[in-house]
């Protein structure tokens, strides 16, 4: 595919888009959509996003000056038409969210009209807010969704540029879905006027967001008006054609939606909280089924485990579900909320390790480091299925303050159950946890097939770090490698290496190699390309065992 054309004409820059009459740009609109239609992508709710602010951006980019004027997308999700009209369409057919191709979400390296690299949600609002202290003569828009204004940061913002009286304009999308429908007072009862104006914002709207000659006017008068000020437009989500129906390839949601579907049935005191991921987890027909004990509670990482430690306080057996980025924003909660008041919370940490083609804005290595170093939190690694079953099982049985960490499903993640642990003491030892342990096993395989002779052991818990028995099993290793899908700091790996060294008493320390992630953010791309790219795929952990054994 070409670059984006309008009637023979190359529009590769904002300003391009200028040199168009008002009337022709209706039917810009139509244009774009069909050429946003056309990109292969393997995420197509990310270009129904920008479908649907399709008139939006065309209006934004017709009027707006950028990057001289600021212009901020919250998410990042509906960005697709910008990108096209930033030169880089022909690009987005070819590489979108490819190894080293365009990524899916805002990124200040790809162009000059990108400011954030923005992949979470609530934060225009307050990145626009640091951009009109830090130049007061500038045009400054945050566009941000109704499902991130479910996000308390928003808030935050807006209460703090209204009492600044802030020369910004937050254009406020309207259009009552997200992934999933919005949930939220605000969004029900829809007193968008009254909430804005309490805050000190000057409002107009709402506007019909899909009428770009009625939106270019009103973006005129706003532009013009100084202070803090909300346009709220109405859109339509727009939907892309259904793709041919292929078998998903689900072993781990099905698996908790069944364990959890039991444990709801035999407990009625179970709950479990998820913010804004009851889709992406698997757990909508949980929900349909237990709707009062499945709850969605947007995006509100800080407010759901507040209510968790409410829920456990008040006797209740409670689940939070969350991904690992996300569990970032809820750091705070889980320290001071639930874990220094010893509340047996379990936290399901979906998507950890390498997540693939949304980047390094949704990578799940930092959870690991985060929660290692609390007391009395236990942190299960399953290496399968049926750890992750057993684990489960375990917390439902006798909850306690836990993390149980799992993989994003892909087509690299299988049923298989990975062998048990092999060993007999021989001089050399691979110890792994968590999913990557099937990388490890296939290299143990591999160097078991050339002739080499060492053990396979897998780390299963945080706790089994800390017992003694163990410790003195790996002590008898002349040679010990740790593979792990995390950063070495405050890892599985660094805690192991800490305890022996803290716990040998002039006995032979093992030669300890890690083979983990090395500092430094991860961009985009399929899971298989940056398991290579990392160094954690099969045959790179062979090379790695091969140059680090004292025997040829």
């Amino acid at each position: 595919m070409s670059e984006f054309q309008y009637r023979g004409f190359a529009i590769r820059c904002p300003s391009d888009l200028k040199k168009l009459e008002l009337e022709e740009l209706p039917d810009v609109c139509l244009e774009l959509r069909k050429y946003i239609a056309g990109i292969p992508t393997d995420k197509p709710a990310h270009l129904e996003s920008s479908l649907g602010v399709t008139e939006l951006t065309v209006a934004l980019h017709y009027l707006l000056n950028t990057p001289k004027d600021a212009l901020i997308w919250d998410v990042g999700h509906q960005t697709a038409v910008h990108k096209v009209l930033t030169g880089r369409g022909n690009q987005m057919y070819l590489s979108l969210r490819s190894l080293n191709g365009i990524s899916g979400f805002p990124l200040p390296e790809e162009s000059e009209h990108d400011l954030f690299q923005t992949g979470h949600s609530s934060t225009s609002i307050s990145m626009a807010l640091g951009l009109w202290l830090a130049d007061k003569n500038r045009r400054i828009i945050a566009v941000i969704g109704d499902g991130a204004l479910t996000g308390g940061q928003a808030y935050e913002a807006l209460n703090i540029a209204g009492a600044m009286c802030a020369n910004i304009l937050v254009i406020f999308n309207d259009n009552h879905f997200s992934i999933e429908p919005n949930v939220g007072a605000l969004s029900v009862h829809s007193r968008y006027e009254e909430f804005f104006k309490a805050l000190n914002f000057h409002y107009s709207g709402p506007i019909d967001g899909n009428d770009v000659v009625r939106l270019l006017t009103a973006l005129k008068e706003e532009l013009d008006h100084k202070g803090p000020r909300v346009l709220h437009i109405k859109t339509k989500p727009q939907r892309l054609p259904s793709p041919q129906k292929t078998t998903s390839i689900l072993p781990i949601r099905n698996l908790l939606r069944q364990v959890l579907g039991e444990a709801f049935e035999k407990n009625e005191n179970l709950y479990l909280l998820s913010p804004a991921m009851l889709s992406g987890g698997g757990f909508l027909q949980l929900r349909d089924k237990f709707p009062d004990r499945v709850l969605d509670t947007g995006i509100t990482e800080q407010a759901c485990v507040s209510m968790a430690a409410g829920l456990s306080k008040g006797g209740k057996k409670t689940i939070v579900h969350l991904y690992s980025t996300f569990l970032q924003r809820a750091y705070d909660q889980i320290i001071h909320d639930v874990a220094l008041q010893k509340l047996p919370v379990l936290f399901l940490i979906d998507r950890v390790g390498l997540v693939g083609e949304d980047g390094p804005t949704h990578h799940g290595l930092f959870d690991v480091s985060a929660l290692c170093s609390l007391p009395d939190f236990e942190i299960y690694q399953p290496a399968d299925l049926e750890d992750i079953r057993t684990s489960l099982q375990n917390w439902l049985q006798s909850p306690h303050l836990a993390a149980l960490r799992f993989p994003r499903d892909s087509s690299l993640i299988s049923g298989e159950q990975i062998p048990e642990e092999q060993f007999d003491y021989s001089s050399t030892c691979i110890l792994a946890n968590g999913f990557i342990a099937h990388m490890a096993y296939d290299a143990f395989q591999k160097l078991i097939g050339l002739g080499y002779t060492l053990d396979f052991r897998i780390l299963k818990r945080k706790s089994q770090v800390f017992d003694p028995s163990f410790l003195k099993s790996l002590m008898q290793y002349d040679t010990l490698f740790l593979v792990e899908e995390a950063y070495l700091s405050g890892s599985f790996s660094q805690m192991v290496i800490a305890e022996i060294f803290l716990h040998t008493e002039r006995e032979k320390i093992p030669k300890i190699i890690p083979i983990v992630l090395k500092p430094g953010f991860i961009t985009h791309g399929h899971p298989d390309e940056l398991l290579f790219l990392t160094g954690l795929h099969s045959d790179q952990i062979v090379k790695k065992i091969l140059s680090n054994l004292d025997y040829k």
